[in-house]
């Protein structure tokens, strides 16, 4: 199963079964851990980069070339004149 998917949340649910919770509620409490796991640290993200973008308007305009410094921006270009005479 890919990541586990069904695996550690029926062990999840077993484990809290064996602890005395009944199964629909020991299944309840491990699918809100992971819509937990899921989507909080997302929802935090966007917080975090609406604030960069309000209070660093800067930080966000950057692109790379204003980034890269001058010697990777040669290469960079020199990359893509030969991927270009590839095609």
């Amino acid at each position: 199963m890919p990541g586990g998917l069904g695996a550690a949340e029926g062990s999840m649910a077993a484990v809290f079964e064996s602890l005395g919770l009944n199964w629909e509620k020991a299944l309840m409490a491990v699918l809100l851990y992971r819509v937990c796991y899921y989507f909080v640290p997302g929802l935090i993200s966007i917080f975090v980069f609406w604030g960069l973008k309000v209070s660093e308007p800067s930080l966000m305009e950057n692109t790379v070339r204003d980034v890269f410094p001058e010697q990777l921006r040669r290469e960079a270009a020199a990359l893509e004149r030969k991927l270009r005479l590839r095609q």
